[in-house]
């Protein structure tokens, strides 16, 4: 495992998460936590996801370039097709 000083900002908040949720402590930290979806395929971190997306002004080309340069493509699909509305 990398240090801390090692990691970035959503790496922690993904590990901070992932640990307490093993500990049967389920919380949503911030709109980074639900990065967790991309990395655990944590689909409440998806839903929660799509939540932060659809309750505040996100850039959504920035999520999708973001998504793309941490190789997390099948992810962004995903999320991308769950926020289109049901036909």
């Amino acid at each position: 495992m990398k240090s801390i000083s090692q990691i970035s900002q959503i790496e922690l908040a993904a590990y901070v998460h992932a640990h307490l949720r093993r500990d049967g402590i389920d919380v949503v930290l911030s709109g980074g936590s639900a990065v967790t979806f991309y990395f655990w395929h944590d689909r409440q971190a998806l839903e929660q996801a799509l939540l932060v997306f659809r309750q505040n002004s996100v850039d959504l080309a920035e999520i999708e370039r973001w998504s793309l340069v941490e190789g997390q493509t099948s992810g962004w699909n995903v999320f991308e097709q769950r926020l289109r509305p049901a036909e």
